[in-house]
């Protein structure tokens, strides 16, 4: 039934271990030798020189950044995105090509940028109260991303919402943290460190060190919440 050009194709590497052999209608319609019975199974070098470079400039290889001292420094969104998938490693962190904005991250992003400030002026000694907080987390929202202007005003009304009952509790409280956006820098071997920035840290009357960090996801009972504990990349480490 094809009019100007008929292309016939066939791949031995399907993404398994193996390697397969051609369609019989293949060699029916080509008049091709007969294939071996059985092709075998790829080796291991076969298998990587799948994932040989390309020579188009945008196909670069997958390598790792190291540090001067030659050491390999793991991040959480790096190591999240490769575990997912390491083709979206590659697209967003080996090629910097970025997704389309996410209304949700832009809230999230005003969330975290406003209880920031509210906790640094605290620890400062400076008058904080509830209009800096709204004007904080107003300043840094992102209309980026929301289906509709109606949307957006949606999710404004509910994120300020949220954030005056986070505001109230804290103010009950009477709690100071004793450090936020505190930075670590962890050697898992030889050879890797892991780096990374803890939301917010405060010293309980034990001795002992508690370890928070905001989410704004809608968990709306205590064992979705912990269930997201359970299998977040981020929490654990």
């Amino acid at each position: 039934r094809a009019k100007n050009r008929l292309l016939l194709c066939h791949s031995r590497d399907l993404g398994s271990s193996k390697a397969w052999k051609r369609s019989s209608f293949l060699g029916e319609a080509m008049d091709l030798a007969p294939e071996p019975k059985s092709p075998g199974r790829l080796s291991p070098r076969q298998r990587l020189e799948t994932f040989a470079d390309h020579p188009h400039p945008l196909h670069r290889p997958m390598v790792a950044k190291l540090e001067e001292d030659g050491s390999l420094r793991l991040t959480y969104y790096p190591t999240d995105d490769y575990l997912t998938c390491p083709f979206k490693y590659k697209i967003a962190h080996v090629l910097g090509l970025k997704p389309p904005p996410d209304q949700s991250l832009g809230y999230g992003n005003a969330f975290h940028t406003a209880i920031q400030a509210y906790h640094r002026a605290r620890m400062d000694g400076q008058a904080f109260g509830w209009p800096e907080f709204e004007a904080a987390f107003k300043a840094v929202w992102s209309s980026a991303g929301f289906d509709s202007p109606q949307h957006e005003a949606e999710r404004l009304a509910k994120g300020l919402i949220r954030l005056k009952a986070f505001y109230d509790e804290e103010e009950a409280s009477g709690l100071l943290p004793w450090r936020i956006e505190h930075s670590f820098d962890a050697p898992l071997d030889a050879q890797a460190r892991l780096v990374g920035r803890m939301e917010r840290v405060d010293k309980l009357a034990d001795g002992k060190n508690l370890i928070s960090d905001y989410k704004t996801s809608a968990k709306d009972t205590q064992e979705k919440a912990d269930k997201e504990v359970k299998d977040s990349l981020q929490l654990a480490i």
